[in-house]
Formats: C-alpha cells, sequence, structure tokens
C-alpha cells in the first residue's frame, strides 16, 4: 500500500496541533484541585502539629512527603486556573468559599513551622529542607492567587485580601528560617 509523504505529512500536522493545544479547563476542575489541595494541606498541617520535642527523625522527615503533595497540587491548580477562560461571578465565588475556607490551615501551617523550628533543627538539614520548601511554596501561592485575581475580578478585592494574610505568614517563616 502506497502513502503520499504529504499525507503523512497533513496527519503528522494535525496531530501535532491537537497535542499542542492546550485543553480549557473549568470552574469545576478549579473547584476539584482547591479540594484536593486543601485536604493535603490539612494532612500536612496534622503532621506539623503532631511533632513534640520528643519526635523522632523519621517523624520529622515523614512531614516531606506531605509537603510535597501539597507542592504538586498548588502547581497543578495553577495550571487548571491559567488553562480556565474568565470565570462567572457565582463561580468566582464558590471558588473564593473554597479557597478561603482553608486559608486559616495555610496560616496556621505557617504558624506550626514556626513553632516546631526546634523540633526540626534536631534532624540534620531539616531546617534547610524547610527553608527551601518555604521559598518554593511562597511565589507559587503568589502565583497561584495572582492568577485567580486574572480570571475572577468578581472577587479579586478578597484574594488580595487573602494574598496581603498569606503574605505576611510567609515573611514570618521564612525569617524564621532564614
Amino acid at each position: 500500500m502506497f502513502i503520499s509523504i504529504s499525507r503523512i505529512l497533513l496527519i503528522s500536522s494535525a496531530l501535532a496541533v491537537g497535542l499542542a493545544t492546550p485543553t480549557k479547563r473549568t470552574a469545576t476542575q478549579i473547584q476539584a484541585d482547591l479540594k484536593v489541595f486543601g485536604t493535603q494541606l490539612t494532612a500536612l498541617d496534622s503532621a506539623c502539629k503532631a511533632l513534640g520535642p520528643d519526635s523522632t527523625t523519621a517523624q520529622v522527615l515523614a512531614i516531606a512527603p506531605k509537603a510535597g503533595a501539597v507542592s504538586a497540587s498548588l502547581k497543578e491548580g495553577l495550571g487548571t486556573v491559567t488553562s480556565t477562560d474568565q470565570l462567572s461571578a457565582p463561580e468566582c465565588l464558590a471558588i473564593y468559599g473554597i479557597l478561603n475556607s482553608f486559608a486559616p490551615t495555610i496560616t496556621d501551617s505557617l504558624g506550626q513551622l514556626i513553632a516546631k523550628k526546634l523540633v526540626f533543627a534536631k534532624t540534620p538539614g531539616a531546617t534547610t529542607l524547610v527553608s527551601l520548601t518555604l521559598r518554593e511554596y511562597q511565589p507559587d501561592t503568589n502565583n497561584y492567587i495572582n492568577a485567580l485575581i486574572k480570571k475572577c475580578p468578581s472577587v479579586a478585592t478578597q484574594l488580595q485580601g487573602n494574598e496581603a494574610d498569606l503574605a505576611k505568614a510567609f515573611a514570618a517563616a521564612l525569617a524564621a528560617y532564614a
């Protein structure tokens, strides 16, 4: 069977365009991503709260995979938001409601990291790991909120308030681990 080169090129080009075209996301997907993020964040916060003066190296290091899961879901969520068209006011309110429900958990987690610094310091390299993680989370969090502000101008003021609160909490945690 003879297949012309032009036919192969045409099929290849169509396939390449299809693969290169980003898939549009929806408000429902943003909400689902936020719920996953919130669940992972709560697990990380609980693990930090469980640390005490007698915590073992294994317990301290067990936090790293939870932090990695939070980071991965934050980055995935950012990809979803940036691949979404402008959102309606009701969609934005629903998204903001979910985000706002766990914003206190973010500030609590950052406070836990400050309060438990001596526990982390007993494990070699743990404070460096926390510092590096914080320096990764801060811009990722800002990028996520800024992307939401662009897609949700109807709740921009509220999101900017969250962003300001989180900036203060991150600054305190980063200063503690500087």
